[in-house]
This record gives C-alpha cells, structure tokens and sequence, in this order.
C-alpha cells in the first residue's frame, strides 16, 4: 500500500499541476480562516491561540533550545 502512495505522489509531483493545486488550496485555506469576515474563529469554533505563526516560532525555538542543552 505504501508503495502505491509514493508512486502517485511522486507522479503527482512530477507535474506542474500538482504544485499549483497545492498552492491554490493552501491559498484558499488563509483566505478563508484568516482573512474573510465570517471566518472560523468569529463563530467561536477555533481558538487563534494554537494557530498563529508565533506559537510555531515559539515551538521551534524552545525545541531547538533544549537540543542545544543536551
């Protein structure tokens, strides 16, 4: 089954067509939870805390810190 997931990915990829409707949904996607008026977390169905980019920062430096340590 694995073998089968990487052959159509790897020939998904292998195209331009691929990239772009990576792009184009993960354009949609910001659009929508980020920028829309009536977007998710209006409604109260997602907190931003957990989604900012300055939790990932955050995340990341902290990981990166306690690998320098040991």
């Amino acid at each position: 089954m694995w073998s089968v997931c990487k052959k159509e990915l790897r020939q998904f990829f292998s195209s331009l067509t691929g990239y772009i409707a990576i792009i184009v949904f993960l354009l949609v996607n910001g659009l929508v939870l980020f920028v829309f008026d009536d977007n998710i977390f209006d409604f109260g169905y997602a907190k931003r805390g957990l989604l900012s980019p300055r939790f990932f920062a955050g995340a990341a430096s902290h990981k990166l810190r306690a690998l320098s340590y040991t």
